[in-house]
């Protein structure tokens, strides 16, 4: 009989492991967090009131023979995983009758072992040069440094590494530019600090042309449809006064859009990250580890080297540590 484990997480940011039995099923779920299937994403299916080995958390699980995975689905089946465990005396009556399940927001997160480790080979993590075909061969194929939207773009990402970027088509696999010389393609960046290597990048909240850039201690405001820093390069802490006395004022490692349409930005720097709101300079969350909000596998609770939302998606980030990345929900 195939047997896996997959975790999800809900609206409430808690996590769900759960045991799937059918080959056709496990594979389905693989595919969903390699970013292959994303229509029917969320999770749904009987819920039986015992405590599973491999999901201790809570008091329920879902029973594998039931499980099935959704697009759209009635609300009447619908609540978040801490709502159930509080609620569970009422599960299988007027609540979720029938004993019916379906999260609506479960996206999952990884595939886990049955004591609940991240696979060392996991679906979810996958070598630069597997799943970005078009930069085999590439200085990026070992590690990427930045990674942010192209401004006004759908499909494209600026990617990073030492002095060098590329535009890469993620629809086509391809890179559509480069790699050059930041400072030759960012003529804007020549003789600053910049055009020697960029740690981070991001899209402007609510700007279609202007991105982020920060380098050590000091960022920068780039139009890109103008080759120009119309702000900085400035220190950190005097641009974003909410980071002062933070750990994130002497540098960022990864920068990206909060998904879902949350208003600022995500900023990671080591093992933390924080919920950055540029529109009042204020933290809104963190800084926490990492690990509290995204189930991650090997080395990436313990800090990223860049990060980016994924082209096309709402919900989706990309991560990059070393020559592999991940995709999370």
């Amino acid at each position: 009989m195939a047997e896996a484990y997959f975790a999800f997480r809900d609206i409430s940011g808690k996590e769900f492991v759960f045991q799937l039995t059918d080959s056709g099923k496990i594979e389905h779920a693989r595919k969903i967090l390699k970013g292959e299937e994303t229509q029917e994403t969320h999770v749904m299916g009987r819920l039986r009131k015992t405590r599973a080995s491999y999901n201790p958390n809570w008091s329920f699980h879902l029973d594998p023979d039931t499980i099935q995975f959704f697009a759209m689905a009635i609300e009447v089946c619908d609540a978040n995983i801490q709502y159930v465990e509080d609620h569970l005396d009422e599960a299988c009556g007027a609540f979720l009758p029938g004993c019916h399940w379906c999260p609506w927001t479960s996206s999952l997160t990884r595939e886990v072992t049955a004591t609940g480790e991240a696979v060392a080979a996991g679906a979810a993590i996958r070598k630069i040069a597997e799943g970005w075909s078009g930069l085999k061969g590439t200085v990026f194929a070992s590690g990427i440094d930045a990674a942010c939207a192209v401004p006004d773009s759908t499909t494209d990402l600026y990617l990073f590494k030492g002095d060098q970027y590329a535009r890469y088509r993620t629809s086509e696999e391809k890179i559509t530019s480069g790699p050059k010389a930041i400072a030759t393609g960012w003529s804007g960046l020549k003789g600053t600090v910049f055009a020697s290597g960029i740690d981070a990048a991001c899209a402007v909240p609510g700007s279609t042309t202007d991105l982020y850039l920060f380098k050590g201690d000091q960022y920068a405001r780039y139009r890109t449809s103008e080759e120009k820093i119309t702000s900085g390069p400035k220190a950190i802490a005097t641009g974003w006064p909410g980071l002062k006395n933070t750990a994130f004022a002497s540098g960022i490692n990864g920068a990206c859009g909060a998904p879902d349409g949350a208003v600022g930005l995500y900023l990671f720097k080591g093992g933390q990250y924080l919920h950055y709101r540029t529109g009042d300079e204020k933290i809104e969350t963190g800084p926490k580890a990492i690990s509290e909000k995204w189930a991650l596998a090997d080395g990436f609770s313990k800090g990223i080297d860049a990060s980016c939302l994924v082209p096309g998606s709402s919900t989706d980030l990309y991560f990059f540590r070393g020559d592999a990345y991940e995709r999370v929900h």
